[in-house]
Formats: C-alpha cells, structure tokens, sequence
C-alpha cells in the first residue's frame, strides 16, 4: 500500500484510503459482505470529501 500512496503523492492525488477483499473468480467479490460495507463507507467518506472541497 505504501507503493500506491507514493504514487499518488507523485501525481498529486490524495490517498483516502484502501479496501482489501479475498475472492479469486471475477463476480466473487459481491458476496463478501465486510468489504461492501467497507467500500460503501469509504464511497461516503469521497463523496463528503469531495462535496467540502466545492
């Protein structure tokens, strides 16, 4: 993760944050509910970020 964040310091994007599921087949990932609930949480937090920064 520390590899993502240089990068986006470099292209002068800000890190908010990272999601991690553990599926293999594409499709997977939607039955891995911790996950959901952590991208719907971290989708709140952009979207209140982004809306402040108006």
């Amino acid at each position: 993760m520390d590899q993502f964040r240089y990068i986006c310091d470099f292209i002068g994007v800000e890190f908010k944050g990272y999601i991690i599921g553990e599926r293999v087949k594409p499709q997977e990932i939607l039955n891995e509910e911790k996950a959901l609930e952590e991208a719907d949480q971290l989708n709140r937090r952009l979207l209140i970020s982004s809306a402040l920064e108006k």
